[in-house]
């Protein structure tokens, strides 16, 4: 919900000075509580108050990163760093929009500008260490995610960051220790339960994958990515029905996955469906020409 209604009041009555610091402050707790609703309605008051009120901005960039509405919190940190250019979380904050938007370029400038105002900056370390992933600058992350560890030795978000990079690395023994440390820091977080599943799926771990994505499923019943890696277990375990079933779920839980189409395809080749499991392993490689060796399974 947006409340124009309530920019619409503001918009009329002209909030008072103690208004402004009133709903500032308002704003700074509703963000720091992630109540990130109030938090933009009482950042909006403020700075319809005083346009110069470059603490409100920075907060309300980061509430509307907390709401998704990435692009606007762009526009917000960007106009707190034309107020304050020294300001390490404004630009911080921004990195994190554009790392959202696929800005990763924009988003390597703002972590490293947060990162120079304060080398410190654990945050900031993680947000460059996923540009630096999604640039293909593998090295680089893995020397940002090991430096925000070394700061915070409990931030979960680094573990995970840093096993995807070892993941995309093929380093699956150490993709999979730093998603154990993910989810011992955190189990209701699927991101790492699931992609562990994929890991060991890979690597062979077939009940442990299976056990993994059993509990991925039950965080979220209709995730693409677990019943995706799910069914690359089944699939070698030779469960060639419930492969189809998990890679049919996935592939209807848009976007749908080369990885799934190809192995529906292979299980369905294997259970005898050749113009099915053809006709989806076509689409596949037509998406993704290596997809074969993505799934350690060939024809």
């Amino acid at each position: 919900m947006r409340f124009y209604w309530l920019v619409g009041m503001m918009l009329v009555f002209a909030p008072t000075p103690g208004m402004a610091a009133t709903a500032a402050d308002s704003c700074y707790t509703d963000d720091n509580s992630g109540n990130y609703t109030a938090a933009v309605q009482d950042c909006t008051t403020a700075i319809n108050a005083n346009t110069k009120d470059e603490a409100s901005y920075v907060n309300r960039c980061d509430a509307e990163n907390g709401l998704g509405n990435f692009q606007a919190a762009v526009g917000d940190c960007t106009t707190a760093i034309a107020l304050n250019a020294k300001d390490a979380v404004a630009y911080q904050n921004r990195c994190f929009a554009n790392n959202n938007l696929a800005n990763y370029d924009a988003a390597l400038l703002d972590c490293a500008q947060a990162i120079a105002l304060n080398p410190q900056y654990e945050d900031a370390y993680v947000e460059r260490c996923i540009a630096d992933f999604n640039m293909v600058n593998h090295g680089l992350a893995l020397d940002d995610c090991n430096q925000a560890i070394s700061l915070d030795p409990k931030d979960e978000t680094a573990y995970f960051e840093r096993g995807s990079v070892y993941g995309f690395m093929l380093n699956y023994t150490q993709s999979i220790a730093d998603y154990t440390s993910a989810i011992t820091l955190d189990p209701q977080d699927i991101d790492p339960v699931s992609d562990r599943c994929w890991d060991e799926a890979i690597i062979g771990q077939l009940q442990a994958a299976l056990s993994d994505c059993n509990t991925a499923l039950k965080l979220i019943s209709n995730d693409a990515d677990s019943l995706d890696s799910r069914g690359l277990a089944y699939l070698k375990l030779g469960q060639y029905a419930n492969a189809i079933a998990d890679y049919t779920a996935s592939i209807n839980s848009p976007p749908p996955q080369a990885t799934s189409f190809y192995g529906r395809g292979m299980a369905e080749l294997k259970s005898g469906n050749t113009v099915a499991g053809n006709a989806d392993i076509a689409a596949a490689v037509k998406t993704d020409p290596n997809i074969a060796s993505r799934c350690s399974v060939t024809v």
